[in-house]
């Protein structure tokens, strides 16, 4: 293992020369001694990866899918909701004495906000929609606190068209968001994730093709009062905000990271518990390939002909 701390941020050419250094020279890593290489998907490291490949061809690059998943909600589009965020944040990172009123409050710290991790806001914005009843009185009855952010605030609530539009869009972020939410924190979990990480991938898509939000349908419907066109209305408005999430998650992992899923996906194979349920042939043997340091005929060959008789020894563990 070797860690390093460094006195300032690299470039992609410098942070290439540094890995080479680390893996080649200090370590005598052979150029198919290096198998994978995991990052965020920061450019400057897809880039310095890239080049690092020269030397090391079979290393299966790896782009972090938590970090992926967690920049999702970046990509939602509020029209009210966005600027309560801004001011909200604002003032309870600012200022101790709102944290303060709003646990004498209301019984419960908000939850804190962290600029590097964006599911901090979905926290603190799901212990608002639970507490909203008190969110406005809130506001009103501490004047003498962080004032310029708080009228700011109170401007959102005395426009009608903004205040119900709020809670609407809350929910929305509450509905959709909590299944990223999930996902973000289940791939950055401990254990051999190269196992679960499809099924994790696999249960954001579903839960999106599920369609269940009990948030807005419960809002529109008692906005609507028993009109169908309004309740269809606003339940479009609500997904509109998060439909440009759902296309950056799907641009990802359905076309950049799409051999990368496909590997993670035969990857199951070398799992005991799950290969007697995939019930692998050939062709599923050859999905290994997208692996890099598998893409081999003889190893291939070699997989397919010991299948029958893993799987045998698997039936037998069972």
């Amino acid at each position: 293992m070797s860690f390093q701390t460094l006195a300032k941020s690299l470039k992609n050419d410098e942070l290439a020369k540094c890995l080479l250094e680390c893996l080649a020279v200090n370590y005598s890593i052979k150029p198919t001694g290096l198998l994978a290489a995991m990052k965020d998907g920061a450019a400057v490291n897809e880039a310095a990866i890239r080049q690092i490949q020269f030397y090391f061809p079979q290393a299966f690059s790896v782009t972090s899918f938590s970090h992926t998943i967690d920049n999702v909600g970046k990509h939602f589009e509020f029209r009210v909701l966005d600027k309560f965020i801004m001011y909200w944040t604002a003032m309870f990172s600012n200022s101790p004495a709102v944290r303060l009123a709003w646990k004498d409050r209301t019984g419960k710290a908000m939850r804190s906000h962290s600029n590097t991790r964006w599911w901090s806001q979905f926290e603190m914005m799901k212990q608002v929609f639970e507490y909203y009843g008190d969110v406005e009185p809130f506001l009103g009855e501490n004047d003498h606190l962080a004032p310029a952010t708080r009228g700011h605030l109170l401007e959102l609530f005395n426009n009608q068209n903004d205040a119900t539009d709020l809670k609407l869009e809350l929910a929305a972020l509450i509905d959709w968001g909590v299944h990223f939410v999930t996902g973000t924190y289940n791939l950055e979990g401990d254990g051999p994730l190269v196992f679960t990480c499809y099924e994790h991938l696999s249960t954001i898509v579903n839960a999106i093709s599920v369609g269940s939000f009990p948030n807005v349908e419960a809002l529109a419907c008692q906005r609507a009062d028993g009109d169908q066109r309004l309740f269809n209305e606003f339940t479009v408005q609500a997904k509109a905000c998060i439909n440009p999430g759902f296309g950056f998650f799907q641009q990802k992992f359905s076309n950049e990271f799409h051999s990368v899923v496909r590997a993670l996906r035969s990857a199951r194979l070398c799992c005991p518990i799950q290969v007697q349920q995939l019930r692998p042939t050939a062709a599923s043997v050859e999905e290994l390939r997208n692996f890099s340091f598998l893409d081999d005929d003889a190893t291939i060959a070699s997989l397919v002909y010991e299948l029958p008789r893993y799987l045998a020894k698997q039936m037998a563990f069972k």
